[in-house]
């Protein structure tokens, strides 16, 4: 195995490292987004860039950066200086994506979800004003998405939210172990040495910021978050990957927010297990408008799909 290939390995292994769950997965939506996934049968892919929290891209930077003497043993390195030249061009690195982390051409999509079957501030953020809840089952659906142009079964992410940065800073350590290897040795000091401008360690960092699409500070609904994310980051060091998307569009959350991009992935609609809609009161309607909208794609499994109200839901 070669250099490049050892080095694609290593990066990939990002794709497996993230704790899988099993079972139902709910995503509030607002009645536009809801007309559309029944529609369309696609689910709406938003850019990690245009986030509703800037922090949350810089925060598992700042981790890296703040543990970086447990991250990296130098006592891996044979030649010292090759150790103090790869531990400086490492920190600058980590230093430089945190005041700019979508610099060097990395991004993200994503699409989010809760394991909470309840969620009153999730109505109230993504379903106000009469949304939806949708029910999928996490490996169906997983099963049964339609990555458009797609290249690998690899450049898609899934799995639950992370909010211990111990358990943060142990699956980083676990990812750049992955690139410091006695296989790799000979590669970094060669590199390290006699390369004015090595780049083993920005590979590391853009892995690693992939990694912490899944990794947030600590909040009051643990582990009740969960995500799918589509790898659309361009690597020279590797190979260009095609992208997901035929095109990209744009969506504002409310009317005064920024146009945020997004991609459409298509869903086998039996991969739908149940919508919820707000208030109790609304039902008949929404069901009505549910069946005419899903009379292209949904005819033949509306009968196994459970549309109900939450009466308990916040209003």
């Amino acid at each position: 195995m070669n250099y490049t290939q050892m080095k694609c390995k290593a990066s990939n292994a990002v794709f497996d490292m993230i704790p899988s769950f099993e079972g139902s997965i709910y995503h509030y939506c607002p009645d536009e987004a809801a007309k559309g996934i029944i529609i369309n049968s696609t689910l709406r892919f938003t850019d990690r860039r245009f986030q509703t929290d800037p922090d949350e891209a810089v925060f598992p930077l700042t981790v890296c950066s703040d543990n970086v003497d447990k991250l990296i043993d130098i006592a891996y390195f044979n030649d010292l200086a090759v150790g103090i030249k790869f531990l400086d061009c490492f920190k600058m690195e980590c230093e430089s994506r945190i005041k700019m982390p979508y610099s060097k051409g990395f991004y993200t999509f994503q699409s989010c979800y809760s394991t909470a079957y309840k969620f009153d501030s999730l109505w109230r953020e993504f379903a106000r004003d009469g949304g939806y809840r949708f029910e999928f089952y996490s490996k169906d659906l997983l099963n049964k998405l339609r990555l458009r142009n797609r290249d690998s079964e690899q450049r898609i992410m899934h799995g639950l939210v992370i909010y211990d940065e111990s358990k943060q800073v142990a699956l980083m350590k676990d990812l750049i172990d992955k690139f410091l290897t006695p296989d790799f040795y000979m590669y970094i000091e060669r590199d390290y040495k006699r390369l004015d401008r090595p780049t083993l360690h920005e590979l590391i960092i853009d892995r690693i910021m992939l990694l912490g699409t899944f990794m947030v500070k600590p909040r009051y609904r643990k582990e009740l978050e969960y995500k799918i994310v589509l790898d659309l980051h361009k690597d020279s060091v590797e190979s260009e990957f095609s992208t997901i998307y035929n095109e990209q569009k744009t969506f504002k959350r409310c009317s005064y927010s920024k146009p945020i991009p997004y991609g459409d992935v298509d869903f086998v609609p039996c991969a739908l297990k149940g919508v919820t809609v707000e208030k109790d009161e609304e039902l008949a309607e929404r069901k009505q408008s549910l069946l005419h909208w899903g009379e292209n794609h949904f005819t033949d499994v509306w009968d196994k799909i459970n549309i109900e109200a939450d009466k308990c839901a916040f209003s």
